[in-house]
């Protein structure tokens, strides 16, 4: 697997407090990041999905009470539904980065008790 922008744990850590300097720890923050992320922008998506829908009438036409909101909302909604595509996008990241660490950890694991069945 490429790590070319896999951020590596221990120099995440440096900056961080004591009592989050566990690898473990910090992998769970990620996760939780990742999902938070992606569970937000979700939510975002449908908040602006239903607002337009409420705002169509019975022709299917989006009906706005005054020419200056006609304008204002839509590009509102544009950045908003680009502001969740990103952070769909960097909740993938922190979910990916925690599968990849993990996955990293339980291979060294393995490796570590493979060496100490062979030296025993």
């Amino acid at each position: 697997m490429s790590r070319l922008f896999l951020i590596s744990l221990p120099d995440f850590c440096l900056n961080l407090p004591h009592s989050f300097r566990h690898k473990k720890e910090v992998m769970e923050i990620m996760l939780i990041m990742g999902i938070l992320a992606i569970s937000l922008s979700i939510a975002v998506l449908f908040r602006i999905g239903k607002r337009r829908f409420k705002r169509r009438n019975i022709v299917g036409l989006e009906g706005f009470s005054s020419y200056e909101k006609s304008l204002v909302i839509p590009f509102l909604e544009r950045i908003g539904k680009l502001l969740a595509y990103v952070l769909i996008l960097v909740g993938i990241f922190f979910i990916w980065i925690y599968l990849s660490e993990s996955k990293r950890i339980k291979n060294k694991e393995t490796n570590n008790t493979e060496i100490e069945i062979l030296v025993k």
